[in-house]
């Protein structure tokens, strides 16, 4: 069984992923700002949900990054669902 990070990891993750991509540091980056406020575009999107599987070893639901569209929600949403052992829809 895949052991998914606690929510503040997964969350760092996103933080240092999204910051890479807008070459901004971790901390500049706002963890309730919607992914498309942050100028990220629906192919990002659906490179972070790639990216999210492959860290986590996981297969996610595509959607996963436009229902959940912000850093917190999302970290929040997989780490409640590696709880529940749900994480897959």
């Amino acid at each position: 069984m895949t052991s998914i990070p606690a929510e503040h990891e997964i969350d760092s993750w996103l933080a240092e992923y999204i910051g890479e991509l807008l070459t901004l540091p971790s901390a500049e980056i706002d963890r309730e700002a919607t992914f498309d406020s942050l100028g990220l575009d629906s192919a990002t999107a659906i490179a972070i949900t790639g990216e999210l599987e492959d860290w986590l070893g996981l297969q996610l639901d595509p959607n996963v990054a436009y229902v959940h569209p912000t850093i917190r929600s999302l970290s929040r949403y997989l780490a409640e669902s590696a709880v529940s052992k749900n994480i897959a829809s």
